[in-house]
Parts: structure tokens; sequence; C-alpha cells
């Protein structure tokens, strides 16, 4: 811009229409030239000049109406401001098209990487077999990861209402009935009223459903003759971003797990007096079927939806959540795609068809890019090879999985690093309700984060309801994240609200604290205790009216 520090004054004369030098009551002595808005907040009288010059307190060489207004009289006393123009961003914004990212930022890394570990929490461990990289690479590094082969970019997108995939032919290969693991990659933009489901193959009272709850919760459910094992994802699903989710459940063993993007996610488990379930019904996506009628449509974008007929373990969904299948993995009953068309990659070949024209196209693009990017937390030669840890962020994922020659770069956002700030975080969400109605310290709902290798800014946001009996109370409300899940040890963060004879209060607490340096993954509850809270009856999240989000933010961005 043509002016380095905003001010404002008013004209010390009446000016005319034409006048060329304008009168003003004060201007500062670094100001030469530059552009001024007369009467800015007059639609009628609003006037951008520029001036070139001044003699005391006279602007010189003033060139009047400019920018799409008209030279006008103003009256003594008439505001003068050093307003931003639409020319001021003009002038940005060609400034910024002028700036060619500098390809030379990358620097290429001779040996291709091979990954070591898949930690979860989108932390990854690469090998360069060899090589000593300590010296080139340190924490803050960005990497390039390129993938090797064709990756897909379509997924079926459905409407919540009238849309879906089913098979209503001869189901083939699915004599199992305990004992299961369903994934898919989901994208949604917010929840319905209802559940909606993934998968399903269920009548109304037999068969498995994969769905989400109309809060966001990730649940599976096995059932027989209407008895029901199911376990739920105490945390809801992200939304405006793609997720990978995977659920388990043994109803012998009465065992269940939820993953989100190859972690596990604390969940409840119900348990009945069923040990199994039921084959019935129709193979769908984006439906339940109930007594032959759909239901609980699904609103959103999904594919690589995937069953298996055993429990997966924690290491088998990290290593396998980033990347495409073959179809003939072991225990995999069926495969959908659902990037190009609707068959079943197994043996099984259970492939469905669409209703109401579902389409696959790529409007969202796919979880799996061609050129995967992270940032380095940690570099560990011990010869021959150099150990490099990777985050890579809420929309990134290196795949386990044959990778091409990689990069690296020490600049700050080198070309086609994806620099958003809120992208390089881990995040948990809950639109639930969980409560605690005493005075000591509550985790609520179960909710921990936890953090990989490196530095984190760890922070919440979280909308928080008090309700007393009828007798107003003093009280304070903590919110803290700790390392105990009944206590204040080691807190890392923490919000504190004072609330002064209140029988009913609803608001934010949010809060962002230091730098964390985590060596050890360790876990951070989240807990809530009102303190000198006597007559208080309830304390709730309002996950329903916010979300109650807990972050993790790279410090190395």
């Amino acid at each position: 811009m043509a002016y380095e520090n905003f001010y404002a004054t008013t004209l010390e004369v009446q000016a005319s229409a034409s006048d060329t030098t304008l009168q003003v009551k004060r201007i500062p002595d670094t100001i030469t030239t530059g552009w001024l808005v007369l009467e800015g907040r007059n639609a009628t009288n609003r006037e951008i000049i520029f001036f070139n010059g001044i003699i005391g307190n006279i602007l010189q060489n003033v060139l009047r109406g400019q920018q799409d207004t008209s030279g006008v009289a103003h009256a003594a006393g008439t505001s003068v401001e050093m307003n931003p123009t639409a020319r001021d961003f003009k002038d940005l914004y060609d400034a910024f098209n002028t700036i060619t990212a500098n390809t030379n930022d990358w620097r290429p890394l001779t040996q291709v990487p091979i990954v070591s570990a898949q930690n979860g929490q989108k932390d990854t461990i690469l090998q360069f077999s060899n090589i000593d990289y300590s010296g080139a690479l340190q924490p803050g590094t960005r990497l390039r990861v390129p993938r090797t082969g064709t990756t897909p970019t379509q997924s079926l997108i459905l409407n919540g209402t009238t849309q879906y995939a089913q098979r209503t032919a001869t189901i083939s290969g699915y004599s199992f009935t305990d004992n299961i693991t369903l994934e898919a990659l989901v994208y949604f933009d917010g929840f319905t009223n209802s559940a909606m489901c993934m998968w399903s193959r269920w009548d109304g009272s037999n068969g498995i459903l994969f769905d989400l709850t109309s809060t966001g919760q990730v649940r599976l459910v096995g059932s027989s003759a209407g008895i029901n094992d199911q376990v739920v994802s105490n945390q809801s699903i992200p939304i405006g971003r793609w997720v990978h989710v995977a659920a388990s459940i043994s109803m012998a063993g009465t065992t269940g797990k939820v993953y989100f993007d190859g972690s596990e996610v604390t969940s409840t488990y119900t348990n009945s007096a069923a040990t199994s379930f039921a084959q019935v019904g129709n193979i769908a996506v984006g439906y339940r079927g109930t007594g032959g009628t759909a239901s609980h449509f699904l609103k959103g974008q999904i594919n690589e939806v995937r069953l298996w007929n055993i429990v997966r373990t924690a290491q088998q969904i990290k290593d396998n959540y980033a990347k495409q299948l073959i179809g003939s993995e072991t225990n995999l009953a069926g495969y959908w795609k659902l990037d190009t068309n609707f068959n079943d990659s197994t043996v099984n070949v259970n492939h469905l068809t669409t209703v109401a024209a579902a389409p696959i196209n790529n409007s969202f693009g796919h979880m799996f890019k061609a050129t995967e990017y992270g940032i380095v937390t940690q570099v560990t030669y011990s010869a021959p090879h150099t150990l490099v840890r990777v985050f890579t962020g809420l929309r990134n994922s290196i795949p386990s999985d044959t990778l091409a020659a990689s990069s690296y770069s020490n600049a700050h956002s080198p070309q086609g690093f994806p620099a958003y700030r809120q992208n390089w975080r881990l995040e948990l969400y809950t639109f639930t309700q969980p409560a605690n109605g005493a005075t000591v310290f509550t985790n609520i709902g179960g909710q921990h984060i936890a953090l990989p290798y490196g530095q984190w800014r760890v922070g919440f946001d979280t909308t928080i309801r008090i309700t007393t009996n009828a007798t107003p109370v003093l009280g304070g409300l903590y919110v803290v994240l700790s390392e105990d899940f009944a206590s204040k040890l080691n807190a890392l963060t923490q919000g504190y609200l004072y609330t002064d004879k209140l029988t009913e209060i609803t608001t934010q607490v949010t809060r962002a604290d230091s730098v964390f340096q985590s060596n050890t993954a360790p876990k951070f509850y989240f807990l809530i205790m009102l303190r000198d809270g006597a007559g208080v009856s309830n304390v709730t999240v309002r996950g329903d009216v916010a979300p109650s989000i807990v972050y993790a933010e790279c410090e190395y961005l």
C-alpha cells in the first residue's frame, strides 16, 4: 500500500468538487503521498482521492473522484481517513500473483524410503537405507513423498434421501456369523437427525449394521432375532475432511473396537445374550434395510468399503488404512472401492447396483493423493540406516506401500506444501452431551488425546452448561487436559470459569497453552469439575450446541 500507518483527521476548510489542494487539520510527517477516503461512511458523498505532496497541512496535487467515485463538495469538519481501498487489495492481489513458486525449494533424496512403522495418530517412521540423512533432515523439515502407480480420485456421493447402492441378488461367501471388521473412507459436512448407514446387511431384527449415530459416533451392530451387541465410539467423527473409519466386534468374546484414521478411539461395548448374528437381508451401502424398506440414508461421500470375516488387529488397521487393497487378502470377504464402479473386488463378487442414479465422481477428490506431505519430527541415524519420523496431519497419509523417490525442504511453505495451520493438528470431536453431577474431576465421555513424538501446542474449545438447584451458588468450573483421568496430575492446559450466584449458565471455555514436547506418546484426558459448587445438580458438555474439540497442533509449522 502507499502508506504505513492508519490515521484519521478532518477537513480544516470547505472544499469544492474541483479543488486540487485540500487543507486538513493534521497529517503525519512521514506521509507524502497516498490514497485517502473522504466521508467514508456516507454512501452519497463518499470520495476517494490521491495526493502527491504536502506543504504544512495542505495536501498537494490532489486527484479527485478516484476508483469509481466522483468529486463532490465537502464541508469543513468532513472526515478524512486512510482506509484500505479496492485499489489497495488489487495491488496486493497483483503482488501475490507475481510471486512464482520456487521449485528449487524441494531437494531430492537419493534413497527411496520404505515404511518402517505406522504408529497411529498420523505418525509414520520411514527408513532410508545405507545413508546418513541426519545432517540434511531435522525436526520441522518438510517432506514430499509420492506414491507409485495410479491413485484413485473418485468416490460415491449420496444425497441422504433417495440414493444408495445395494445387492438384492444371491449373496456369496457369507457363512460367518461372528468376528467381523468393517472399514470405509468417508467425508461428511455434518450429521442428520437420524443415524446414517455406511454398510448393512439387515432385515430389521437380524444382521449387521455399520453406521453413524445422529451425533456422528461410529457404531457396529451384530444382531440375531432382535438381540444386539454393539460397539459405539465415544467421540464423533470429524467433519469437513476425509476420515478412515473402522470397527470390529466379537459377540462371543464380548469385545469391540473403533478406529479413526488407523488409531483406536475410546468406545463403549454393549453386550447381550446373543453370541452371534444372523446373515439375512440385502447388502447395502448408504442405507439400512428395515423389513425390506430403506431407511437411514447416508448424506456424504464414501469409498474403500471393506468387510473382513475376522477381528482385525490394531496394527493391521494402521498398516492398511492409507492404501488400496488388491482384493485377494486373507479373510477379506467384501471390498467395494467405489472409485470407478460398484464392483466387489473379492472372489465373492457381490457386485452392487446403484439406486436413484447415485453417482461416482471426483467432486470431493479422494483421501489417497498422488503426492503426500509431512513434517519431520525426529531423525535418527543408526548405521547404516536413517529413520525419519513424519507427522502427516489431517489431510495426508503415507501408505505402507511402495513409495517413489522423495524430496525435502527447509522452507516454511515450499511449492505444493499444504501450509494452512489447521491441516497440521490432531482433533477429537464430541457432539454429544456427557454429564458430570459431582464436584470431582470426571473424564468427559472417556475422551483422551494421545500425542505422537514431537512438539505440540494443545488446547480445547468446549461449551459447558451448569445447572444448580433453586438456591444460587458460588462456584468455579475447571476444564482440564490431564495425564490422569481423575485429577489434575501434570495438567497440560486448563481453563477456569468463576460463576457468581447463578442458577444456570451456558458458556464457552477455550484454552491453548504452552508447547509440549512429547517423547513417550502420553495420553491427556479431558476433565471437568465444579469447585465449591454446593447445590449443583448437573454439569454438561453441550456438544449439541457446538462441537467440543480437543486438539494438538504441530509446533514445527
